[in-house]
């Protein structure tokens, strides 16, 4: 036994438990991983969510993890008390934490003040953000990388019995503790507490290790470390090949952990919640290697060999998780099938995925979790001191950041999913034979059988494994649908940068664009005799700016879809710049599958397409555009909620010409209204004008200003040929088929949205992210919104004072005798809702042609006259919203005059008038008679009768600006019957309208 070896067993005092320190070492890694994740998010809001902004993150923060850890290892020989200097650190890391959120936002702040008075170019600003991101998390992440040298060599020198086991038990706790940090993170702090709140935790964590470290250990005796036996030649080769093993598994490690995050983000999702649980289970994968080999680590001899077996097991696992993916979406549709749409059934899912992630990832990375213990150990057997713990881990970190510029920037793109996954492998299958002709094997043919059975692994996976884009682009995740249906045919198939894009042609001949399995966008082909209802939404948001800034010069897309919005912003000949900016190169080089429809965005010379992420370009352009339109992916997507955060819009804002308008793409499926009103609570507080247009029943556009006036359309986009065809295939002939599509301004609905609880969606306060996910699960929506235009009254219309518009036009006749031109006025009904294509609603059209029917007889019966006053009711709340006043004072004279009429009871005289009051917007005789009515209970007998009621005398109150009345309505007859919270929608609306004019308590407080 070396003399190394018996140092290290030398019996020693032992003040404090190990297990104390595990705890304490676990409670550390919890507080690393918070860091590295919050680190990211902040860091991504300076640098962006482009690939290279991603690789600047990791890179900085391992590279100083690198340092720290070697560092440490280096001067570890001269501390005699490392454990109160690892305590020191903790402190460090603490204080550092506590106040990085004021220093990120000042010197963020300044920095773009400076870039904004600069002239500085894309190149400079980008190294400018880069250093100054090395400056905010280049020394903490040294703090945190010398945490681990510290504290297992000071544990080392006071517990010397078996110094294997502790390393691996340290390995494991920290990776364990780490785990949790990312669940706990992810799925509750970040949510409860935002950005800041949970950095200050961690790092009030950090100072309480401290403390409890140096109280256990201020009093203990100081111990040396074990001298380091001078080796010859031999064992500088021993070390020279661990150290490169560690830096290679590190290599190999990330390659796989962004591969498999890729690869699962097409079966979990790619929410933010689905990157946390895979990061854990990848974690979670090394600290049950470490588990396992901690019971074995001291009483192995060779353990090179063993170190070349796990290599060489690590790379076949990794070759086999390939083969198990294609298991992953079965299961996974299985498993959605199975769960119910509701937050218990959100946490299964979560639960489930982390499951399969677990499945996937799980063997390699047990392997993985072995590595660096066995390294450290044959080391410190090998008389290389304890310098090497901190040399291990610095080689592994510099290993890890190799693999992620190799893997994110050469083998993604180039060589796909699957291939990056076999490099990988190859690597981990050569260090393991290397390691076995290095001395590890035993007997010399093993080596040569190792070789052999590792080539033909390899050979194996590339001709046999394939990823099945059909499984890919399935969307399991979202229709529980393991594997696209026979008749689609993938036209594309990519592995990007940042996500893998699909290309998709159905039967119909309709193409959609997918990203990670998510549809962004579809376009019906042009001799289908309808568009897509993303063609309509991609057409108006280009259309749309336009009508409202004819004098336009310029303009910018944020994300590129299928290209129909930057196309149809090109087709207007005013335009004299388009910049699309897009993240992925793979989602511009699919679109092209929509050719010949999306010409102009590809071979337009005034169209530029822009590769970046939509923060970092601006930021750098120095220009100021006439239009910007926003339409990026769902908001649930991780990253993608930041496109829709205060501090976007007051970025965005600085970017925009004076009277430049900004046209916010929104969707309401999948979403809900609490999530909308945070988007829409932290656009308004950036934009003081906003008027919201619905471009189908599932998704609407919020156009934004910075005082410039929103109400005027222009018909000069239809003398544009290009536009005019583009405006005509979605329906839109005229500038009135474009105002129907308006569906209120700020003024109307500003106190519905600040009804829910539902704070400004943030980038430091992430409300829209850490939602989004379980609201998407559950497949709520918020189409309560677009069902206020379809409201029995003309709310939006009456609420929404100073617009200056007049009621919609519609070019309907008023002759109602006949039920053709009954079926023109329903027509331009849908028509005012942006949706020709939904057939009348059957019962509403029966109603109708009763009440034309009874009207020519004498209404000699008495339920001929029930009958009647029924249909009319019907009438008054289907039709009459729709109508501008002259029409509808045609349509009640005409009832008015009607035999039934005229033979009706008093109260049916009356509820006809209310009718008429409410077709002539007349809000004093809507609220005098509605109240009216209220105090008898023949009229309020039926529940919807009451409900029309309540709605008619408050909003007729509201519109003739007296609040308070309307609230009394409310008092007396409303809160009766129903809570502020159980009220249908537009009865909220008038709600939180009155309460909000009146500036009493806001609804979410009652």
């Amino acid at each position: 036994m070396s003399e190394a070896i018996r140092a290290a067993r030398a019996p020693s005092s032992r003040a404090t438990p190990l297990g104390v320190y595990y705890a304490i070492f676990t409670l550390s890694g919890f507080t690393g991983l918070i860091y590295e994740s919050i680190w990211s998010h902040y860091l991504k809001l300076l640098l962006g969510h482009a690939a290279y902004a991603q690789t600047v993150v990791l890179t900085v923060f391992m590279g100083g993890l690198a340092v720290g850890s070697w560092w440490a290892g280096q001067a570890s020989s001269r501390w005699s008390r490392l454990l109160l200097g690892y305590a020191l650190v903790e402190a460090a890391i603490g204080v550092c934490a506590l106040g990085f959120h004021p220093l990120f936002v000042a010197t963020t702040d300044a920095f773009q003040a400076f870039v904004a008075s600069s002239s500085l170019g894309p190149l400079g600003i980008d190294l400018g953000k880069w250093s100054l991101a090395a400056v905010l998390i280049a020394p903490q992440s040294c703090l945190l990388g010398m945490t681990f040298p510290l504290l297992s060599a000071g544990l080392l020198r006071g517990h010397r019995d078996f110094p294997g086991r502790a390393l691996a038990t340290l390995y494991c706790c920290n990776s364990l503790g780490a785990t949790l940090g990312v669940l706990a993170s992810g799925l509750w702090l970040v949510a409860a507490l935002g950005l800041p709140g949970t950095m200050a935790l961690a790092g009030a964590m950090n100072l309480l290790l401290a403390g409890v470290v140096w109280v256990l250990n201020r009093a203990t005796p100081s111990a040396a470390p074990a001298a380091a036996v001078a080796g010859g030649r031999s064992a500088s080769r021993l070390r020279s090949l661990l150290l490169a093993t560690a830096a290679f598994t590190g290599l190999s490690s990330f390659i796989y952990e962004l591969c498999w995050i890729r690869m699962l983000s097409m079966v979990l999702g790619a929410a933010t919640h689905s990157f946390e649980l895979m990061l854990s289970a990848f974690i979670l994968g090394l600290a049950l290697g470490g588990l396992w080999i901690r019971r074995r680590i001291d009483a192995i001899d060779n353990l090179l060999g063993w170190l070349a077996g796990l290599q060489l097991v690590m790379g076949a696992c990794a070759l086999a998780s390939l083969a198990l993916y294609a298991q992953a979406f079965p299961l996974m549709a299985w498993l959605f099938g199975a769960l119910s749409r509701n937050a218990a059934g959100y946490g299964l899912f979560l639960a489930g995925s982390h499951g399969l992630a677990m499945f996937i990832m799980l063997p390699a990375t047990v392997c993985a979790g072995t590595t660096l213990p066995l390294i450290t150990h044959a080391l410190l057997r090998g008389g290389q001191g304890e310098r090497s713990i901190g040399l291990v881990y610095a080689a592994n970190t510099l290993g890890a950041i190799v693999g992620v510029l190799l893997t994110v920037h050469l083998l993604l793109p180039l060589s796909g999913l699957r291939n990056a996954m076999v490099v990988g492998a190859a690597i981990d299958l050569a260090v393991g034979v290397a390691l076995l002709a290095a001395g590890g094997a035993r007997r010399p043919q093993l080596t040569t059988r190792a070789a052999v059975l590792g080539a033909a692994l390899l050979a194996l996976s590339v001709a046999f494994v394939h990823l099945d884009p059909r499984q890919m682009a399935s969307g399991v995740y979202r229709y529980g649908r393991s594997s696209l249906s026979d008749d689609i045919e993938v036209v594309f198939h990519g592995d990007g940068k940042t996500a893998t894009i699909d290309l998709l042609r159905f039967p119909s001949g309709k193409t959609s664009i997918l990203t990670n399995g998510k549809p962004d966008a579809a376009i019906n082909p042009i001799a289908a005799p309808s568009p897509s209802p993303d063609e309509t939404t991609m057409v108006i948001a280009g259309a749309l700016p336009l009508a409202l800034r004819p004098h336009a010069r310029t303009a910018a897309n944020i994300g590129m879809g299928s290209g129909l919005t930057s196309s149809t912003l090109l087709a207007a000949p005013t335009l004299e710049r388009v910049d699309t900016i897009e993240i992925e190169a793979k989602m511009v080089e699919a679109a092209r599958g929509f050719l010949p429809r999306v010409e102009r965005t590809y071979r337009d010379p005034r169209s530029h397409i822009v590769i970046d992420d939509a923060k970092t370009y601006f930021s750098s352009r120095h220009a100021r555009y006439d239009i910007i339109v926003s339409e990026p992916s769902n908001p649930w997507v991780s990253g993608v909620a930041n496109l829709f955060s205060l501090e976007f819009y007051a970025l965005i804002k600085r970017y925009l010409s004076d009277d430049g308008v900004l046209v916010q793409w929104l969707q309401l499926y999948e979403f809900d209204v609490d999530l909308l009103a945070s988007v829409i609570n932290a656009l308004s507080a950036q934009f003081p004008r906003y008027v919201i247009y619905q471009t189908d029943d599932a998704n609407i556009l919020v156009v934004a200003s910075q005082g410039a006036a929103l109400d005027d359309l222009s018909p000069a986009i239809f003398a544009a040929p290009a536009l005019q065809a583009e405006l005509a295939r979605v329906g839109i002939h005229t500038v009135d088929d474009l105002r129907m599509h308006r569906l209120g301004a700020r003024a109307a609905l500003e106190p519905l949205f600040a009804s829910f609880n539902a704070p400004a969606n943030s980038d430091y306060q992430p409300y829209v992210e850490q939602r989004a996910p379980m609201v998407r699960f559950m497949n709520r929506t918020a189409l309560s919104i677009v069902a206020l235009a379809t409201a029995p009254l003309p709310l939006l219309e009456m609420l929404d004072v100073g617009h200056g518009l007049p009621p919609q036009e519609l070019s309907v006749q008023s002759d109602i005798t006949q039920v053709e031109r009954w079926q023109q006025t329903r027509l331009a009904f849908r028509l005012l809702l942006g949706d020709e294509t939904t057939p009348p609603r059957e019962g509403a059209v029966r109603d109708a042609l009763a009440l034309l029917s009874v009207a020519r007889s004498e209404c000699a019966s008495a339920f001929a006259a029930s009958s009647w006053e029924a249909a009319a009711f019907r009438l008054a709340i289907e039709l009459t919203p729709a109508l501008r006043p002259e029409l509808s004072a045609k349509l009640w004279a005409r009832l008015g005059d009607s035999p039934c009429a005229q033979h009706a009871s008093a109260l049916t005289r009356r509820w006809l008038a209310l009718y008429a009051a409410v077709g002539q917007r007349d809000g004093a005789g809507m609220a005098t008679g509605a109240t009216a009515m209220l105090g008898e209970p023949e009229a309020t007998a039926d529940g919807e009768r009451f409900g029309y009621l309540v709605a008619t005398a408050m909003l007729g109150a509201l519109a003739n600006g007296d609040a308070p009345r309307a609230l009394a309505v409310w008092s007396r007859y409303g809160a009766k019957r129903w809570t502020a919270q159980s009220v249908n929608f537009h009865l909220r609306l008038l709600l939180a309208t009155a309460l909000y004019r009146a500036q009493q308590t806001p609804l979410t407080a009652r």
